[in-house]
C-alpha cells in the first residue's frame, strides 16, 4: 500500500504544480480577458480553460476516490485523509482558475461561493488533520 500511496503523493505533487502555474497564468491574463470583453463584447478564451477544467475533474475524481474507495481502506486513516484533502485543495484552485479565466461572463456571487467554498475546505482540512484517528488516540 505504501508504493500505491507513494505514487498517489507524486501525481498530488504534479497536479499541484500545474494548478500552481494555471493560477499564476489565470492571474496573468485577467487584465486581457476584461479588456477584450469590455471592448469588443466576446471573450478570448485560451487553452487554460480546458487544462482548468480538466485539472479540476482529475483532482476531483482522485479526491473522492481515495475518500471512497475500499480499495484505500487498508491505509491509515491520517494519511489517507490528508492525501484526499490535498486533491480537494488542488481541485478548488484550479475551479478557481476556471472562475478567473470566466470572470467576464459570472457574476460577483459566484466569486464569492468559490472563496466561500475554499474558506470551508480550509477549515475543513485544519479541523481533520489536527483531530486524531479513531483509535489512535491516547488511552
Amino acid at each position: 500500500m505504501d508504493e500505491k500511496q507513494n505514487r498517489w503523493q507524486r501525481i498530488l505533487l504534479l497536479q499541484t504544480g500545474s494548478v500552481a502555474t494555471l493560477l499564476l497564468l489565470s492571474f496573468s491574463e485577467l487584465p486581457a480577458h476584461m479588456l477584450t470583453y469590455r471592448s469588443e463584447g466576446m471573450l478570448n478564451l485560451t487553452g487554460a480553460a480546458g487544462l482548468a477544467l480538466v485539472l479540476f475533474l482529475a483532482a476531483s475524481i482522485a479526491a473522492l476516490s481515495i475518500a471512497l474507495s475500499p480499495d484505500w481502506k487498508a491505509s491509515p486513516l491520517t494519511q489517507r485523509r490528508a492525501l484526499s484533502l490535498g486533491f480537494a485543495g488542488a481541485a478548488w484552485a484550479a475551479g478557481l482558475a476556471l472562475d478567473l479565466q470566466l470572470v467576464p461572463l459570472t457574476t460577483p456571487p459566484v466569486h464569492l461561493a468559490w472563496l466561500t467554498l475554499g474558506l470551508g475546505l480550509l477549515a475543513l482540512s485544519l479541523w481533520l488533520l489536527r483531530r486524531p484517528a479513531p483509535g489512535e488516540e491516547f488511552p
